[in-house]
């Protein structure tokens, strides 16, 4: 699936995932429900890693927009900066206009309605391997202790 960042690099979902265990959530800079809790759980949880002494090369949470239509790597650069951006922490848009509604459908994350998505964390292995998904909005203790344990153990 290729993607743009937000810092406006070009690349490729395996690339983001590839190498470092990674969570992901979906979302849409303009949503003004579910997304702007998602931000700040995942600010947090970057904190949280950062303190636990891991670094980029070893983790990453990725913020997947679902709306690549409305959805530009500006938008999602202000978007993070409005929730306190890390180096541990990254978005990214498909290039495709159905790329979300592939994410969606692969990782069985949507719902019928005007907000298709959930709240529910979507975590990989080292080899991008999709291998947990979370409850409705875990907390950023949770995250940040799902991705330590799976750094630590080699996951």
């Amino acid at each position: 699936l290729k993607m743009i960042t937000h810092g406006g690099q070009a690349t490729d979902l395996r690339r983001l995932l590839d190498g470092r265990v990674c969570a992901l959530q979906l979302m849409f800079t303009s949503c003004s429900a579910t997304c702007p809790i998602q931000g700040a759980v995942f600010a947090d949880a970057a904190k949280r890693l950062a303190s636990a002494g891991l670094e980029a090369r070893a983790v990453r949470l990725l913020s997947f927009s679902i709306d690549p239509l409305g959805d530009t790597p500006q938008a999602l650069s202000t978007w993070m900066r409005q929730h306190g951006p890390s180096p541990l922490w990254h978005a990214a848009v498909p290039v495709h206009p159905d790329g979300g509604q592939q994410m969606l459908e692969f990782l069985r994350a949507g719902r019928p309605g005007p907000d298709p998505h959930t709240g529910q964390v979507h975590v990989f292995d080292r080899r991008g391997r999709w291998i947990f998904k979370s409850a409705d909005l875990p907390s950023s203790r949770e995250i940040a202790h799902w991705l330590t344990t799976a750094a630590r153990t080699g996951g």
